[in-house]
C-alpha cells in the first residue's frame, strides 16, 4: 500500500466539526482517521475543535487554537505551519475542505509534503443558499478553492457530481478520485437479537418499524416522511416510526411529531449506540429532496444496509447506485407522501420482498462499504493512476 511508509497529517479545521462531536461529519472524520491510522506509518490530526463526548481514535491531536498568537489572532499561515511542523513532519497532508481557510495547503507548501484534498459537499453553494454567504465572500472562497484544487496531488470526492464540480473549479481530471461514504465495521457488528434490541428501545416485538436516522435539515424531506407515516398508520395501525437525529428543522416539526401515535423520538443517538437502534428496525428511509442537488452520498443508506434494513430512498444518483438501481432497495420516482406511503406499505405487507432487498443491501454494504474497503480501493486507484506519492517516503 502506498501509505505504509508515510507519515500522514489529517486536517479538518471546519469550526462546525468537532473531533469528539456527535454530528455525522464528525463521525465521518473520526472513522476515516481510524482507518488511516491502520494503514500509514503514523497519523497526526489537526482540528479546530476537540470538544464533545464521543470516543475518538487514539492518535495525536493538534488543535488550531493552540497554535494561535497570544492576542488570540491567528498567526500568519507560514508561521502557523512552522509551529505545527516542529511537532510533526508529514510526507502527506490530507485536508477536509472547509470554508474560511486552507491551513493544510500552507502546511504542505512549507513541508513540501503531498497534498490531498477531500471534498464532501459544494460548501460555497450551500452557504449561499442556506447561510446567506455574501457575493464578495463567495468570490474569495471560490479563489481559495481553485488554489487548493490546482495544488492538490489527489482530490477525493464522495460522488460523481462532486467530481464534476471539482473539475469545473480547477482540478486536473487525473487527480480526481471518487470514494463514497463508508462505515466502521467494528461499530456495526451487532450480535444482539432483534427481540432483545426491541426490548431495549421499548419497541413492540410485532410492530413494523420505520426509521429515519440523520440530521433534521430542510432538504432531508422529514415533513414528507411524517405525512407518509400518518397515512400508513391509517392502514397499518401497528406501524412505528423512529426519528434519530437533531438539526435546525426539528423545532418547526416538533408539533407535527407530537401529534402522531407510535413514534419513538430519542433525538440524537450517540454513534456507538446507533447500530443497536437501527438493528431493531425493519426499514430505513432516506427522503432527501432531489431538488437540493445530486452531489449527496447518503451515509444513512449505507448504515441502514449494514444493519440489515430494507431501504427506501428518493432518486438521487448516489442513492440509486447504493441500492443497485433498485435491486437492493426501493427507489421512489418522486418525493411525495403518497408514493412513500405506498412503498412502505408494500414492504410492511410483503415480508419476503422486504427480506430480499434487505439481504441484498446487507451483502453489498459489507462487501464494498466498510472504510477499510473504501480506503483500499482508493489507494489502489491512486497507485494505478499516479506515481506522485511513490518517492515521498524516502524523500526526507
Amino acid at each position: 500500500m502506498i501509505l505504509r511508509d508515510l507519515e500522514v497529517l489529517y486536517v479538518c479545521t471546519d469550526p462546525g466539526i468537532s473531533w469528539r462531536g456527535s454530528k455525522g461529519a464528525a463521525v465521518h472524520v473520526r472513522e476515516i482517521c481510524e482507518c488511516l491510522a491502520r494503514e500509514c506509518l503514523s497519523l497526526d490530526v489537526l482540528v479546530a475543535r476537540d470538544d464533545g463526548l464521543e470516543q475518538a481514535p487514539d492518535v495525536p491531536v493538534h488543535r488550531l487554537a493552540s497554535l494561535r498568537e497570544s492576542n488570540a489572532e491567528l498567526a500568519a499561515p507560514a508561521e502557523l505551519a512552522r509551529r505545527l511542523l516542529r511537532e510533526t513532519m508529514p510526507h502527506l497532508i490530507w485536508e477536509r475542505y472547509s470554508l474560511g481557510g486552507s491551513p493544510g495547503l500552507h502546511l504542505a507548501v512549507e513541508s513540501k509534503a503531498d497534498y490531498w484534498l477531500e471534498i464532501n459537499a459544494p460548501l460555497i453553494e450551500e452557504a449561499i443558499r442556506h447561510r446567506g454567504l455574501a457575493p464578495e465572500q463567495a468570490d474569495e472562497e471560490r479563489l481559495r478553492l481553485a488554489r487548493q484544487l490546482a495544488a492538490a496531488d489527489v482530490v477525493i470526492v464522495v460522488s460523481q457530481s462532486l467530481a464534476d464540480y471539482a473539475l469545473e473549479n480547477g482540478a486536473r481530471s487525473s487527480s480526481i478520485h471518487v470514494m463514497p461514504n463508508g462505515f466502521s465495521a467494528g461499530r456495526f457488528r451487532v450480535n444482539d437479537t432483534r427481540e432483545s434490541l426491541r426490548r431495549r428501545w421499548r419497541l413492540p416485538a410485532d410492530a413494523f418499524v420505520v426509521v429515519f436516522a440523520g440530521g433534521f435539515r430542510p432538504w432531508h424531506g422529514i415533513e414528507t416522511l411524517l405525512a407518509a407515516f400518518e397515512r400508513l398508520q391509517k392502514e397499518l395501525p401497528k406501524t412505528w416510526l423512529v426519528l434519530a437525529g437533531e438539526g435546525p428543522s426539528r423545532s418547526s416539526l416538533q408539533w407535527r411529531i407530537g401529534g402522531l401515535q407510535n413514534v419513538l423520538d430519542p433525538g440524537h443517538v450517540p454513534a456507538d449506540d446507533l447500530p443497536f437502534l437501527l438493528a431493531a428496525c425493519d426499514v430505513g428511509v432516506s427522503s432527501t429532496d432531489p431538488t437540493a442537488g445530486d452531489y449527496f452520498c447518503p451515509l444513512k443508506i449505507l448504515e441502514y444496509q449494514a444493519s440489515g434494513l430494507a431501504v427506501v430512498s428518493t432518486d438521487l444518483p448516489a442513492a440509486r447506485a447504493a441500492v443497485d438501481g433498485g435491486q437492493s432497495g426501493v427507489v421512489l420516482r418522486s418525493l411525495s407522501a403518497e408514493e412513500l406511503c405506498i412503498a412502505l406499505c408494500r414492504l410492511a405487507t410483503d415480508p419476503s420482498f422486504r427480506r430480499q432487498i434487505a439481504d441484498a443491501g446487507h451483502e453489498k454494504a459489507w462487501r464494498e462499504g466498510t472504510w477499510d474497503r473504501r480506503l483500499a480501493k482508493l489507494l489502489t486507484d491512486i497507485d494505478r493512476t499516479s506515481s506522485a506519492v511513490q518517492a515521498r517516503a524516502g524523500r526526507r
